[in-house]
């Protein structure tokens, strides 16, 4: 495998980091146990439990960003099991981690003399095992749930963990000395004699069973791979980022190239990011654009993302014959190893001419965290466009006209006025529903609000303007992500969590004629009247039915708003597959019982309705993998 000057620096960094948090966390507790008998006192298991716990806090703290905080054999080995770190980098991190702990007991015994801060079990072998298992099951369980679940909060990771360290070493200090953590008895064990080293095995089984079982167990009880995240505690998808850069992405390497520093890439596809607010139309305006590049003989690839999977924009698309691909479980930001990895996949199969991707509609914040990462580390494998923000004009409204009463909550509209703020092409739709006047109007108010951005008006629905928009993008000479603005990740993460977001799927069969186009409007007129009554504001509702003779398609994009739909299907199928997707202001429980009802109100007795998934959640606290301050 081709590895790159860009990967090799940022592993020996993470490597640098785990041996120096392992050397912090395995000096303090053996130099406070030579500090006590130099003072001639017996250091207590309560000392030993503070100074361990605030020691991995601080660590943590202090170095979790770089190499995400593992300090501990048992540790990464629970997370490679758990498939949340890539097993080729075990053993470089494990001999970073012992060297660290090593080194750690080489400077406690030169300043307090050797034979401090050993463990030597007081109970038999076997219950040593088990304790020092218990001890680090509980330690691992707490990590692997704080540190890659994203409804986690941000803070947490380190003090939740050090809180753990302490109460295990509280409960097993005085049977074994707690150490749940092979790096940290090998160290003081090489300086405390022969007795020490022969009861070594029991901490190296007993705390990697017992990292390996809990990670297991929280992989089972996850609930899905949305919850999981990224960066900062979580390398598999970083690292991926990193090595995917350094590699050619259209063409293997060949036995004959491995001499070059940089393979030269063969094809640098245009990639062009559509953000934009929930039922904004970027999947239209993909699904028009897509069509229109393939009519001049390009090749399209299409990238979709959401909070979970299921999502009608890629039901939708594929059965419009593009060529798409997924990426759920959190924004392009929070996922960005998988962008890029789902990016050279797209190159791979079909060596595109463009790339388009759609990030989730309650992501902002784009330029600093993608856009910068992307022309940083991959501006030879992609060409990225301005980064162009599509607005529905009644948001549109409630963003530039002051004093405006908006059924937003305020921190929602918080995230559009930030994507709006950090484009770099404004992009009005839905101008068909304008009448000229009132689209020259917007645009003037728009211009006067954002200064110095480039705005434009286009309906994604009839194409009208689309072709314009992409002239734009093909001529325009300024930088994509060429504003990098302030986002409070606090409001930022409120105005997300407000959001109650469910994906389902089901199954329906007919017992007689269906008219299927009044069944999906009478879907979403039931869900509106149901969010109005409860003063909820629906940010959008989409709904595909798909039969062997065609397919409606249907959406709503506000609680005040109309239903449409469009689509055809031939005849009066009987068995037809529903997806539907909700964003909708209130709880996930909530929302999910409203859909639920009018699902089963709606087919009555005379449509058999099969659920098939159903997941209903709030997202978490954005934690992007990259995030850069300055222009690339």
């Amino acid at each position: 495998m081709y590895l790159g000057d860009d990967l090799r620096k940022d592993m020996m960094r993470r490597y640098a980091a785990e041996a120096i948090g392992t050397f912090g966390i395995v000096f303090a507790p053996v130099a406070l146990s030579g500090a006590h008998l130099l003072r001639g006192a017996d250091g207590s298991v309560m000392a030993a439990a503070l100074v361990s716990g605030l020691a991995v806090l601080a660590m943590i703290y202090a170095l979790g960003h770089i190499s995400a905080a593992h300090f501990n054999p048992a540790v990464s080995l629970g997370f490679a099991v758990a498939g949340r770190f890539p097993w080729r980098f075990v053993i470089p991190y494990w001999i970073s981690q012992f060297s660290g702990a090593i080194l750690a007991a080489c400077m406690a015994a030169l300043l307090f003399g050797a034979g401090h801060g050993v463990h030597i079990p007081a109970v038999p072998a076997l219950q040593a095992v088990g304790i020092e298992l218990m001890l680090t099951f509980l330690l691992m369980l707490v990590i692997i749930a704080v540190a890659t679940d994203r409804r986690a909060n941000g803070a947490v990771p380190g003090l939740a963990i050090g809180c753990t360290v302490v109460f295990d070493i509280l409960i097993g200090g005085a049977a074994t000395g707690g150490s749940m953590n092979p790096a940290r008895t090998l160290g003081p064990a090489l300086f405390g004699g022969a007795g020490a080293l022969s009861h070594y095995w029991i901490y190296m089984v007993g705390p990697c069973l017992g990292a390996v079982a809990a990670a297991q167990l929280y992989e089972m009880i996850r609930g899905g791979e949305e919850h999981a995240i990224g960066a900062p505690n979580d390398l598999y998808l970083a690292l991926k980022d990193i090595e995917i850069s350094a590699m050619p992405v259209e063409t293997p390497i060949r036995k004959d190239e491995q001499s070059m520093e940089k393979p030269p890439h063969i094809n640098r596809p245009r990639m062009i990011l559509v953000g934009g607010f929930l039922g904004a139309g970027k999947t239209t305006l993909l699904a028009r654009a897509s069509g229109r590049l393939l009519e001049q003989g390009k090749r399209v690839g299409l990238i979709t993302n959401d909070q979970a999977a299921d999502l009608v924009d890629t039901t939708f698309l594929r059965q419009s014959g593009q060529f798409v691909r997924e990426i759920a479980g959190g924004c392009f930001c929070c996922r960005f190893g998988q962008l890029i990895e789902t990016a050279a996949q797209i190159v791979a199969e079909i060596s595109p001419d463009v790339i388009i991707g759609e990030p989730v509609g309650s992501c902002t914040d784009l330029a600093a965290t993608v856009l910068q990462p992307i022309k940083d580390l991959y501006a030879d494998a992609y060409d990225l466009a301005p980064l162009s923000v599509l607005v529905d004009p009644v948001r549109l409204r409630d963003v530039i006209e002051p004093g405006r009463l908006s059924a937003m909550h305020p921190s929602a509209l918080y995230i559009l006025r930030k994507q709006l703020e950090e484009a770099d092409i404004i992009v009005i739709n839905k101008r068909d529903l304008l009448d000229a006047q009132e689209r020259r109007d917007l645009e003037a108010q728009t211009r006067v609000a954002f200064p110095g951005k480039a705005v434009c008006g286009i309906s994604a629905l009839t194409g009208d303007g689309v072709d314009e928009w992409l002239e734009a993008l093909s001529r325009s000479e300024e930088a994509a992500g060429a504003r990098i603005v302030d986002v409070d990740y606090d409001i930022y993460a409120e105005g997300e969590a407000v959001l109650g977001w469910l994906n389902a799927s089901a199954t329906l069969k007919s017992m007689r004629a269906t008219d299927w186009k009044t069944f999906a409007l009478k879907v979403l007129e039931r869900i509106q009247r149901t969010a109005s009554d409860r003063g909820a504001e629906i940010a959008h509702v989409k709904l595909i039915l798909t039969s062997s003779t065609g397919q409606y398609i249907a959406n709503l994009t506000s609680t005040a708003g109309i239903p449409a739909i469009r689509g055809t299907m031939e005849g009066v199928p009987s068995d037809v597959s529903l997806v539907i997707n909700a964003r909708v202001q209130m709880s996930p429980d909530a929302l999910q019982g409203i859909v639920e009802d009018v699902l089963h109100a709606n087919v009555g007795d005379k449509v058999a309705l099969q659920m098939d998934t159903m997941r209903s959640l709030s997202p978490g606290r954005p934690v992007p993998t990259h995030r850069y301050a300055s222009l690339i």
